[in-house]
């Protein structure tokens, strides 16, 4: 089954955000080498959608009915997100367009949240 871009920056942001619980969840089932893979690839800035397949696979195996996949939103809009004027500051994946995840935040005083996966800073964009 051929994956969107939406679906693949979905299944990216949940492993960002989720790496420790789903290394628990991999514990008690297949191990945590799926996990890793997506994880190296990642980093090395490659296509992880047969990585983001592998694990999902292993997750279900280990009893996540949801796996990776199983949390996509589609299409959607940023909460408090003015539609016709995109033209607001937000914070997204540092890796850019290739294959970015679905994170993002708003700017706020403080540190930049930085990437889960490479340690980057959040990359500053205007949504539009």
């Amino acid at each position: 089954m051929e994956r969107s871009t939406a679906e693949i920056a979905d299944a990216v942001e949940y492993v960002c955000r989720h790496q420790h619980r789903l290394r628990e969840v991999l514990g008690s089932g297949p191990g945590a080498a799926p996990l890793d893979a997506v994880v190296g690839v990642l980093r090395a800035g490659g296509d992880p959608r047969q990585s983001l397949t592998d694990l999902h696979r292993a997750l279900r195996v280990a009893g996540d009915a949801l796996g990776v996949f199983g949390r996509s939103r589609g299409s959607w809009d940023l909460a408090g997100s003015d539609r016709h004027a995109r033209q607001e500051p937000v914070l997204l994946c540092p890796q850019g367009t290739l294959y970015p995840c679905a994170r993002f935040a708003f700017p706020a005083p403080g540190a930049t949240p930085r990437c889960e996966v490479s340690g980057e800073p959040l990359r500053r964009d205007v949504i539009g």
